[in-house]
């Protein structure tokens, strides 16, 4: 199979590069339109960005920038997954034909990333809740530059409750990360799109 892959190897550079290429070219373009919802603000402090960001619309910005950012990654993955693939089984794809079916199956990876991007939200939802609930009670009385340097226990019992939520985040991420892997290719492969996809890659690999 790495003899097959070597010989078809100019095809996935080919195809890795123009990726790269029309990334720069597309998703920059897409974060300065994002960006300009901050626009008319002459100073943008800190208190200022992060009240914008729990906002609504701050929250709507977040959210389509880690899509667009995450449905690019799956798009390549599955472009370089389809090319592998036709290697192994002796056919050869050309970078602009893989593009062009990647546009064809474009709505079913924006529809993937959009919903990994929504569990991912679901999951730092306690921690960040827990975070918030903490900060809230310890930033009234002092600042934080108050607590790194005199590490009073209220907040090191905080930094502890705070550090056991993040490492079950953690832990549940890694799950799903592991559970979700070939969601991709299911996507593409399988043609299933949704939360078809999800369950269908979850399900356990048959083994002869």
């Amino acid at each position: 199979m790495l003899a097959q892959l070597w010989k078809r190897r100019w095809p996935l550079l080919a195809f890795a590069l123009s990726f790269q290429l029309l990334e720069n070219l597309l998703f920059a373009p897409a974060l300065g339109l994002i960006g300009r919802l901050l626009q008319g603000r002459p100073v943008v402090d800190s208190t200022a960005l992060v009240q914008f960001l729990l906002s609504p619309r701050g929250f709507l910005v977040l959210f389509l920038g880690a899509t667009i950012s995450l449905t690019i990654r799956l798009i390549e993955h599955a472009g370089l997954s389809a090319m592998v693939l036709g290697a192994v089984e002796g056919k050869t794809f050309g970078a602009l034909a893989t593009f062009r079916w990647l546009l064809t199956e474009l709505p079913r990876l924006a529809a993937i990333g959009a919903r990994l991007v929504g569990w991912g939200v679901l999951l730092a939802a306690p921690l960040l809740g827990v975070a918030g609930v903490f900060a809230r009670r310890l930033l009234a009385k002092h600042d934080i530059n108050y607590y790194l340097a005199n590490r009073p226990s209220e907040f090191v019992a905080a930094a502890v409750v705070i550090g056991a939520v993040a490492v079950a985040t953690l832990g549940v991420g890694a799950w799903l990360l592991i559970r979700w892997r070939l969601v991709v290719q299911v996507c593409v492969f399988d043609r299933i799109g949704g939360k078809a996809a999800f369950r269908e890659a979850a399900a356990p690999l048959p083994f002869s």
